[in-house]
């Protein structure tokens, strides 16, 4: 009687034993499980840090300028369709009428982007926009006269030091210049007898600070706060020669 107790308590024991065993490794197992889902869920959140650090990911800049665009006529037209980039655009006019001569920018649905040009008689002279969305678009040209368009679109990243000087005549888009942040002076000049405007425009043709803006002779200066160190250049409307130091 006495080994068949001690037989029932080996077997008890043993069974003790083995189900202590099996809640250990149920546990291990429970906790491997539970720290699985958190390591998985940090994969999504460091994926797209990757892709955002990879340079091919970023979208190309278009730095490349495009061909020039030549258009002419005669009297009241609506130029040939033709494409623009966003950004810069300088357009350049040419007519031997005695009247009236406007030259507005149409988008493809006919929707007025500027007018560019509105001037009596012969004219020849330069005039930069800001195209703000690319596409196609058209001149809408009245006239009396022979009349031809060339339009460019710059895209430069040079520009001369300051200071420096600009001189022409009549309606001029000057070349590039390089203002830092501060305090920028420009001092004007014009011998002509009409209208003297100049205004100050950024990179890509926006108009940044009306400089002056006059009948008849004129000698000045404006200064100007600039918030943005980059290139710089004027739209000129005169009937005479004129300088502009840019300080």
């Amino acid at each position: 009687m006495c080994l068949k107790n001690r037989f029932y308590l080996a077997v008890a024991v043993s069974a003790l034993c083995c189900s202590s065993a099996w809640l250990i490794a149920a546990g291990t197992a429970k906790a491997e499980d539970q720290n699985t889902p958190a390591l998985q869920s940090n994969q999504p959140d460091n994926q797209p840090t990757e892709q955002a650090s990879d340079p091919s990911s970023a979208a190309p800049v278009q730095s490349t300028e495009p061909q020039p665009i030549q258009l002419s006529g005669k009297g009241r037209q609506a130029s040939e369709k033709f494409q623009l980039q966003p950004g810069l655009c300088v357009i350049e006019l040419n007519h031997d009428g005695d009247s009236n001569v406007i030259v507005k920018l149409l988008d493809s649905n006919g929707k007025e982007l500027d007018t560019v040009f509105n001037q009596i008689g012969r004219f020849n002279g330069q005039r930069a926009i800001n195209v703000p969305k690319g596409g196609t678009c058209l001149l809408d040209v009245q006239a009396d006269g022979n009349w031809s368009a060339n339009i460019r679109q710059p895209r430069t990243t040079e520009g001369q030091g300051t200071p420096c000087t600009l001189e022409g005549r009549g309606y001029k888009a000057t070349p590039f210049f390089k203002l830092d942040k501060g305090l920028a002076e420009f001092k004007l000049k014009h011998q002509g007898e009409e209208r003297f405007k100049v205004v100050l425009l950024d990179q890509n043709g926006r108009p940044i600070e009306y400089l002056i803006n006059t009948i008849g002779p004129f000698d000045g200066s404006k200064p100007v706060s600039i918030e943005e160190p980059g290139l710089y250049f004027l739209n000129v409307s005169a009937d005479g020669n004129w300088t502009v130091d840019v300080q």
